[in-house]
């Protein structure tokens, strides 16, 4: 029930996601992340904030979303994990990281 309520209206969506940020759960990371697609901004600030929240059983989710072939997911993911305190290393998704972030030479 909670978690149509992320593709309900915009309010009901935001709503849902700080919902789902506040229970923590790790069912929640993946749909809130998918919501960092969505067509509001409102919407998409209100799952980044809620994953935020979750903390870090979200990483390894996040990482992946690095790769996401959606832009706004990666960019969302990238800004969760930067709000979560993540130092990128020498791998993969540190070199997804930096290119997200428009940081050439740390890539």
């Amino acid at each position: 029930a909670i978690f149509s309520a992320i593709s309900a209206s915009r309010s009901a969506s935001a709503r849902g996601s700080r919902i789902l940020g506040e229970i923590g759960r790790p069912q929640a990371i993946e749909p809130l992340i998918a919501t960092l697609d969505d067509g509001q901004r409102e919407v998409r600030d209100s799952a980044a904030a809620a994953l935020t929240q979750i903390g870090p059983p979200a990483i390894d989710l996040l990482l992946a979303a690095l790769g996401d072939e959606r832009e706004p997911i990666r960019t969302g993911a990238a800004r969760v994990l930067g709000r979560l305190g993540w130092k990128p290393d020498r791998g993969e998704a540190a070199a997804r990281y930096w290119v997200i972030q428009r940081e050439w030479t740390r890539a």
